[in-house]
């Protein structure tokens, strides 16, 4: 009585040992699409404020405060302008 009761012990242990490792699985692999998805988000994003810099260079008409000389406010008036 005793070692049937110690093998199915054994065996709800190892199940529930298995079903932890499996769930702990599928959580990193969701972390790892988070960060994938996130880190595609920022390359688009960053595309486009790419875009929107060389277009403010090329055609020179910077807003006012806007200066090359100034990056910070330049970015800024880059990105007020995404909006």
């Amino acid at each position: 009585m005793k070692e049937r009761f110690l093998n199915k012990f054994f065996v709800l242990v190892a199940l529930l040992m298995s079903a932890t490792i499996l769930y702990g699985g599928y959580q990193v692999h969701q972390e790892a699409d988070k960060k994938d998805d996130y880190e595609k988000a920022a390359r688009a994003k960053a595309t486009v404020v790419n875009m929107a810099i060389c277009e403010e260079i090329k055609s020179g008409s910077f807003q006012e405060g806007a200066h090359l000389s100034d990056p910070l406010n330049f970015l800024r008036v880059c990105a007020e302008e995404l909006r």
